[in-house]
């Protein structure tokens, strides 16, 4: 394991999906990178060398007023145990769930993608996460090049990949992300190629299908990266983002030329995929 030291932000704002998802999607713009979500609200985690507390502080001064917090340092050693305490398995949609290794298997005919999330994004317990593995249900993924960008546990490169993909790789600034995305490539008897870096890796490539899970500013920022890697009449997978922001990000990718295919929602969050 990464002998990493991590900040853990507790929010005790109770099932309030709309405030647990402003923040959280606030939380991450600043860095926070994996979060659970339980009865009593959500914990937000972030390398302690990377916690911006001033930052923070604001985002809960002007969002989170009257919530109880609690922050704590978590040791290395504990972060996996943090996760099986919090990882529950995750039900897709009818066609799907996600498990970790030490769940036992559904046997019910469904298709079962086993993750172990380590320190990585991407359990399918967010809503961006499910509705992109969603879209993807949706689509004839046969024989397709498919990109991950922020990859985080190669879940969604990896559903690409049991759904008919024929290459699937994946992108996270995040060594032990990608370590993590490969792992469970293997675990899933796929192939899952990652690399550490984020979209100046994609020059010179290309590929039929971009995913990018990732928060609207680097949605943004990285726009025309995507589109020089896209095949023409690819797709590119947006989510990360909450509904009020969909109007600017139509907007952007619109005037970068790419068409609005679809667009699906599941309570504050929203994807939105694009064609070229």
């Amino acid at each position: 394991m990464v002998s990493v030291e991590y900040f853990e932000l507790k929010v005790l704002s109770g099932k309030n999906p709309q405030l647990n998802d402003l923040l959280i999607s606030l939380l991450a713009e600043i860095g926070f990178e994996s979060f659970t979500e339980d009865t009593s609200g959500f914990q937000a985690f972030i390398p302690t060398e990377q916690l911006d507390e001033s930052a923070m502080e604001n985002i809960l001064v002007e969002h989170a007023k009257g919530v109880a917090i609690e922050k704590n340092i978590i040791p290395p050693a504990n972060w996996n145990a943090i996760w099986e305490a919090g990882f529950d398995p995750v039900e897709v949609n009818d066609k799907c769930v996600i498990r970790a290794p030490f769940h036992p298997a559904f046997n019910d005919g469904r298709l079962e993608l086993i993750i172990e999330p380590r320190m990585s994004f991407g359990t399918g317990h967010h809503a961006t996460t499910r509705l992109i593995c969603r879209a993807l249900f949706d689509t004839d993924l046969k024989d397709k090049t498919l990109m991950d960008m922020g990859c985080g546990t190669g879940v969604l490169g990896i559903l690409a990949a049991k759904l008919g993909a024929k290459k699937v790789e994946g992108i996270d600034i995040e060594s032990w992300a990608t370590e993590n995305a490969i792992e469970n490539g293997t675990a899933n008897d796929v192939e899952f190629s990652g690399e550490t870096g984020d979209a100046a890796l994609l020059v010179g490539r290309s590929f039929d299908i971009i995913l990018a899970n990732i928060n609207r500013n680097v949605l943004v920022a990285d726009i025309q990266a995507y589109k020089a890697s896209l095949n023409k009449n690819g797709a590119i997978f947006l989510s990360g983002f909450l509904i009020t922001d969909v109007e600017l990000i139509t907007q952007v990718y619109s005037d970068a030329g790419f068409t609005l295919h679809s667009s699906t929602v599941e309570g504050d969050w929203n994807c939105l995929v694009f064609t070229l």
